[in-house]
């Protein structure tokens, strides 16, 4: 079993890995794990003991990430759901007028329909209120559609920051050693 497959089983639970077919059509996600892998090489190049971690997205709609460990392999997940809440998080912002009026021409914009329940951390909520079409939310200006782009990428390089931090700062070993058990998950939100 190859570590995609691992992956795949540990989180199964969650909803599995998202499958390559679906994040080979969505750039973001694509230059997301080029760059999570590149940062994982450097790291692991300053950090000789450090075994390589693999990143990839879980097949659900929850705001959540995790760090996971499985005998000397160390693993990070990014719900898929986590990408869409901030991407949407980002594009509404940057799509009112009212909003960081300084970036691009904010007069381009129109107020989206406001969320009355602003606690949403599931993507398949906002999904249904936006009818399917998160489009409908890009920022009209091109300069702030790229800055809540930029907004968003930089977002989930913090998230997956943080969930290394847990592997490199020995967090997940810790608690494994703990509760003498080689298989753990460091759950944000569990």
């Amino acid at each position: 079993m190859d570590k995609t497959e691992r992956f795949d089983k540990l989180v199964e639970d969650k909803g599995g890995i998202l499958k390559k077919e679906l994040i080979n059509h969505i750039p973001d996600f694509i230059d997301f794990l080029d760059w999570a892998n590149n940062c994982s090489r450097n790291i692991k190049t300053s950090k000789k003991k450090l075994p390589e971690v693999s990143t990839n997205f879980i097949n659900n709609g929850v705001l959540n990430a995790c760090a996971i460990k499985d005998d000397l392999n160390y693993y990070i997940g990014i719900n898929g759901g986590t990408v869409a809440l901030i991407q949407s998080l980002f594009y509404r912002i940057l799509s009112n007028p009212r909003c960081l009026e300084l970036i691009g021409d904010s007069s381009k914009e129109i107020a989206k329909q406001k969320i009355y329940n602003a606690n949403i951390t599931d993507a398949n909520l906002l999904d249904a209120l936006n009818e399917g079409d998160i489009t409908s939310l890009y920022p009209n200006d091109s300069t702030r559609f790229a800055y809540a782009q930029l907004l968003s990428f930089i977002s989930l390089k913090f998230l997956w920051l943080h969930e290394m931090g847990h592997i490199v700062n020995g967090h997940l070993d810790l608690i494994a050693n703990l509760k003498n058990d080689v298989r753990f998950s460091f759950d944000e939100c569990d």
